[in-house]
């Protein structure tokens, strides 16, 4: 009963994040040091109760658990096993097995199979747990202060218990491997996906988590793609006409009309002007708001979760949220791939996947939106036919799982203020993050008691910016089979 033990009655329901609200436009860019190499000098360890076996992963132990889950209004009257079925998967033939076990209860007591539920009721799970393996690579600490820690995320690991990953979870991981104790307060500030790598800050204490929760919609962030395809001014603007046709315009994050997808013309002259990533992320222009070849305006809706079916975000531009991704091609490959440097102004669920495979160039490993034809809602059915579709492309996006396949996306750096004044004139003359020339560190909202020094910064900046000290082997290799 594998399949079902391991999903328990955890009542596990991915959700969107936080929106983040739009950068300002005439932000000064954080300077960033050059050096990128090496690794973080500290990492956490696999707790001691995983077992590395040699062979590149490290494994959990099976182990027991007890799940309760309070009867919900559209679950009473129905039967038992009809509603763990429904809900959580679990076969007719094993809710009756457990229920005989004893392993299944309702209101601690035993239970049959076909019994009703009623207002009120509790329902308990005792069952087996077989985590999936982990990649055997160490989350790198990059920066910590007593309120917060800033970790290197190796990909494969979820950054919170869900679904079938709760132990061999980023925060679990930190919890107890490194913080050593499992009652530790640890929460995500932001979130990457299961299957991206990179910066991610932690929360050490409640009061940590709602000031930088407070400044997320301000943080900047910076990713790096590598995807199918390249940038071609022609090919960008069938995409553009396609969704134009089915509505001129749309809203950019702050609210602005403007085209659903924005192509410079500097895009023309990009193939002869490849920039590495080392030597891009080096200097001060990724986060400067120019210099992007593409801008990304499709609105993005979360589609409807399905119990056993991944995740899944639409392109809806009638009904989908403000979504807007600046891209900046980097450098093509041999094999026709691409690397391609991503800034993400808002933060709507997959969004940097699902903008890039609307513009038909899909991420190389993604198979959730690796074509055009998984990610359209009904009012965009007409640019589909605009894009191109890459090979191996999915004609359903919810009868896929999200899978094991190496996902070449990487948040390689988080941009976080310090401080900022008190008066919101001072934002609103244009020196980023509410900064005004001569803003003394005492005069507003301070982050200097929660924020760590990252590595080889010397005093607080009015910009903290966390980078991965090392980048995946697809940056500058093959990407992986």
């Amino acid at each position: 009963h594998n399949a079902d033990t391991a999903r328990g009655i955890a009542g596990d329901e991915a959700m969107e994040g936080p929106a983040t609200a739009a950068m300002s436009s005439t932000a000064p860019a954080p300077t960033m040091a050059p050096d990128l190499g090496g690794c973080g000098a500290r990492r956490a360890p696999f707790p001691a109760d995983f077992v590395l076996g040699g062979d590149g992963f490290a494994r959990l132990p099976a182990y027991a658990t007890t799940k309760h889950v309070n009867v919900k209004e559209r679950w009473r009257g129905r039967p038992l096993a009809e509603v763990l079925l429904a809900e959580f998967g679990l076969s007719g033939a094993y809710v009756r097995e457990a229920a005989a076990e004893g392993r299944l209860l309702v209101n601690r007591c035993p239970c049959q199979a076909e019994e009703a539920l009623q207002n009120g009721d509790l329902i308990t799970h005792t069952y087996t747990v077989e985590e999936p393996p982990l990649r055997d690579e160490a989350v790198s600490i990059l920066a910590e202060s007593e309120c917060l820690l800033v970790v290197h995320k190796p990909a494969g690991m979820p950054c919170h218990p869900q679904g079938k990953y709760q132990r061999a979870s980023l925060t679990e991981v930190v919890r107890r491997g490194y913080l050593g104790e499992t009652w530790e307060y640890i929460h995500p500030v932001n979130r990457l996906d299961r299957q991206t790598s990179g910066v991610v800050l932690l929360a050490k204490t409640r009061k940590g988590y709602m000031l930088l929760s407070r400044e997320l919609g301000e943080m900047q962030k910076l990713y790096v793609a590598r995807v199918t395809g390249c940038f071609e001014r022609e090919a960008l603007g069938r995409v553009a006409a396609g969704f134009a046709e089915q509505r001129p315009l749309g809203k950019d994050a702050v609210g602005q009309e403007e085209p659903w997808v924005v192509v410079s013309t500097d895009i023309d002259v990009v193939a002869s002007e490849p920039r590495g990533f080392v030597s891009f992320m080096a200097g001060d222009e990724a986060f400067r708001d120019a210099g992007w070849h593409v801008t990304c305006n499709l609105p993005l809706r979360v589609d409807k979760h399905r119990p056993g079916q991944p995740l899944t975000t639409l392109v809806d531009l009638q009904e989908g949220k403000p979504a807007t991704t600046h891209l900046r091609w980097l450098r093509g490959f041999g094999d026709g791939s691409s690397l391609v440097l991503c800034r993400p102004v808002t933060g709507r669920t997959h969004q940097i996947r699902v903008h890039l495979g609307a513009l038909g160039l899909p991420i190389v490993g993604d198979v959730l939106y690796g074509g055009i034809s998984a990610l359209l809602g009904p009012a965009a059915s007409v640019a589909s036919a605009a894009a191109s579709t890459a090979p191996g492309a999915v004609a359903n996006a919810s009868d896929v799982s999200d899978g094991d396949a190496p996902l070449c996306l990487h948040a390689a750096a988080y941009a976080v203020c310090a401080w900022r004044p008190v008066s919101d004139e001072a934002g609103a003359a244009g020196f980023g993050c509410g900064i005004r020339p001569g803003a003394s560190r005492g005069e507003g909202a301070s982050l200097e008691g929660v924020l760590p020094l990252p590595a080889g910064v010397a005093a607080l900046p009015a910009t903290v910016v966390y980078r991965c000290l090392s980048s995946p082997a697809w940056i500058e290799e093959a990407p992986p089979s």
